[in-house]
This record gives C-alpha cells, structure tokens and sequence, in this order.
C-alpha cells in the first residue's frame, strides 16, 4: 500500500512539471525502494522511464540522456558525480532528482532536488489518465556489443506481456519471497523477474548490489525461497567461502537467463538440488522472454534453450524470412504484442531489426535450430559467422 501510495505521489510531482505527455525521465539507481516508486509513478504519469545502467561512465550516461532526449534525472547518490560529470553535456535535463542513499549528502547541485522532497512537493493532484495499451511507458538499452546502446522503445501492453508469460512459465507465486539481485535497469531484472512478482502478490526483497554473503544473510533475514541469477552469480556463489549449503537449501526457485549456462553448472545444481526447479529464459532487451524452458522437468532437452512459451510466437528463418526446416541453422526471431515499437531516435536500426516484406518480424541476430518439438538451440550470433570455400563457419563450433 505504502509502494502504491508513493507512486501515485511521484506521478503527481511529475505532472506538477507541466510535462507534455510521452516527456522522456531517466533514472540511474541501483536496486533500492525508490526505483519501483519512480517505475510505477512514471508509468502513470503519461510520461517515458529511460533505465540507465549503473554501470556507464559520463560518457555513456551522456550519450544515452542525448539519445532518449530525457528532460529529468532521477539519480542515486552513489553516482551523482558520473551524473554531474555528464549533465555538462546534456542541457537538455531540466530537472535533477537525487535519491539519498542514506549518508545524509548535502552538497547537490545547483537545482537539483531531494527525491523525499520532490515527492513531498508534489499537488497531489493524481489523476486517472487516458492511457492506451499501446502507450510508450519505458525505454531500455541494448548492451551495446555492435557499437553505442539502442534505446529500445516498449509499450504498457508489450511489457504487461512479459509480466504474464514470467509468472507462469517461471511459476511465481503469491507465497514466493523473491529475491531480486539482477540490476533493475535491465530488461531480465525488472521485466522478467520482479514484475512477474509483483503481478503475482509475492514478497520482493530487493538487493542494492551483488555479493555472495549478503545475498546468503537476505535469504536467512527475509526467507528468500526464489532468485533471478544469471550463471556468473551463482558460480560466485558455490564457490564463495561464505557460501552455507543449508542456507542455500532454502532456495526452490532459481530463474537463469542474461548469459548461456555452463552445462557442467546445470548439471551440479540438477544432481546436487534435485528439489530445485531450474527455469531457463532467453530472450532479449527488444522483446523479453522469448524461449523458456524448465530445465528440472526437462532433463533431456537442458542442451537447448527450451522453447517458445504461450503467447509468443518465435521461429527460426532462413535470409529471406521464411521458416527453416527443423535441425537446419537459420536466425532466430519473433513477432507479436510483446516486441518492441522501435528503437528510439533510430530509425536505420528499427529498419535493420524489423526486416524482410512485412517488417513484423524482429530478428535477433542469434542463429538456432529448432526440432520438430519446437525446441531450439542456439548456435552463434549472426554476425560472427564467416564463410569460407562456401561453407558457413561458426566460431562457437570452433570454441
């Protein structure tokens, strides 16, 4: 209640800045209580959340608020001077929110304000807007590995979307304690992970930044029974020297996405947590969840990435856009309510992405093969992949 009622006031202060509807706010914040209040807030407010990592340097930061043409900040503490550095080169902000983190600073910068203060200002003057389905509430950046992030553009509907298939292919539950430790500024985080449970009525127990013995310290304070990790974390946490196997135990959820599992760390979580249900997400910033698969009920097929969920339709297509046969290579793509509007303030990449005649399709740049169960596997990104003497060569084959 207390979450909803500050979202409504943070929406209230938004509209208190006379923004025209769709107006850009970005946000840069590690996983604390105020990110949800300004993801709800904003999204009733009318107004777009640009999500910056908390990993980008002023250069980066800079680029991105450019980019998404962000007319306000909302910037945590811990990196106001990465957000000072770059706003030299960004006059397009207008006004700068800094969330304290708890070290009382009061050195902000000239017009900037409180984040307690700004939601405190506001008129109260919360209303229920007009907003369609179809509406733009988010943009959220491509990691960047073809060159500068691509701000992907996502509608209310697309991402209500993801909420669903999250909740029901990762089997989320109102009686759940989750654990959200992936960054909430990325797509599998907030859009995979913590709304689904949030949907679902379930507890969220959010974890500011990663380390295996803080982590392990929330699962014995709150009675975390479920975790997004992506294959890194969970690697750092077996082999932490804090690590606690009965502590561990409490865990019965683990969700893994955001890179390929090692199958030698599939199999030591699958022989050695056989009570542990495993489910696998691929997807991507444009689209979310696109291929799902739990990987505990599915012992077999932990080789691939699982396959399509209900509701989103994936295949795997030669060059011209036609679907391949099964067991043949052909690059793995996606059309429905769940993709992304466009990438926005770029409309070459929007084109590269929703190519061939009827641009409904949004092609991954991932290379797969499905069978004839619809189950795919990813081979390598299309890109990488070189010819020589005629025949396709694909470096992860190498490797």
């Amino acid at each position: 209640a207390d979450l909803d009622a500050r979202a409504d006031h943070f929406c209230s202060a938004l509209m208190d800045l006379d923004f025209a509807p769709q107006t850009k706010v970005a946000i840069m914040a590690r996983n604390i209580p105020a990110y949800p209040v300004v993801h709800f807030g904003t999204a009733r407010s009318g107004c777009v959340l640009v999500h910056a990592s908390t990993r980008y340097t002023a250069d980066e930061l800079a680029y991105v608020l450019d980019k998404s043409e962000a007319r306000a900040l909302i910037v945590d503490t811990k990196f106001l001077e990465i957000a000072i550095t770059a706003l030299k080169r960004t006059p397009g902000i207008q006004n700068i929110i800094v969330i304290d983190d708890g070290h009382g600073r009061q050195d902000l910068p000239d017009g900037a304000v409180d984040f307690d203060s700004f939601i405190a200002g506001a008129s109260n003057r919360f209303v229920d807007l007009a907003l369609s389905e179809d509406d733009p509430f988010a943009i959220t950046f491509t990691g960047g590995t073809t060159g500068f992030p691509k701000g992907a553009l996502v509608s209310h509907k697309a991402r209500l979307i993801s909420s669903r298939v999250g909740a029901a292919e990762q089997n989320i539950l109102q009686e759940d304690v989750a654990a959200i430790t992936t960054p909430l500024f990325h797509t599998a985080g907030l859009y995979v992970w913590y709304q689904p449970a949030v949907l679902m009525g379930a507890t969220c127990v959010l974890i500011p930044e990663w380390n295996p013995a803080t982590f392990l310290a929330a699962i014995r304070q709150h009675r975390i029974n479920a975790a997004f990790l992506v294959p890194t974390q969970i690697i750092m946490l077996l082999n932490a020297e804090a690590f606690d196997e009965d502590v561990f135990r409490q865990i019965n959820k683990i969700a893994y996405g955001g890179a390929p599992m090692p199958p030698s760390l599939l199999d030591e979580l699958l022989e050695g947590f056989p009570t542990l249900e495993l489910a696998n997400n691929y997807g991507q910033t444009e689209a979310c969840p696109l291929v799902m698969m739990r990987a505990d009920q599915h012992p077999d097929r932990v080789a691939t990435l699982g396959r399509a969920p209900h509701g989103i339709e994936v295949a795997v297509l030669d060059q011209d856009g036609k679907p391949v046969p099964p067991g043949q290579i052909g690059e793995i793509a996606s059309r429905g309510d769940h993709s992304m509007i466009e990438y926005y303030n770029d409309p070459e990449q929007t084109e590269a992405y929703f190519k061939g005649q009827d641009r409904a399709w949004g092609w991954t740049g991932d290379l797969g093969v499905m069978d004839e169960d619809g189950y795919i596997s990813l081979v390598d990104r299309a890109k990488d992949m070189f010819i020589s003497v005629g025949e396709n060569i694909y470096p992860k084959e190498i490797e």
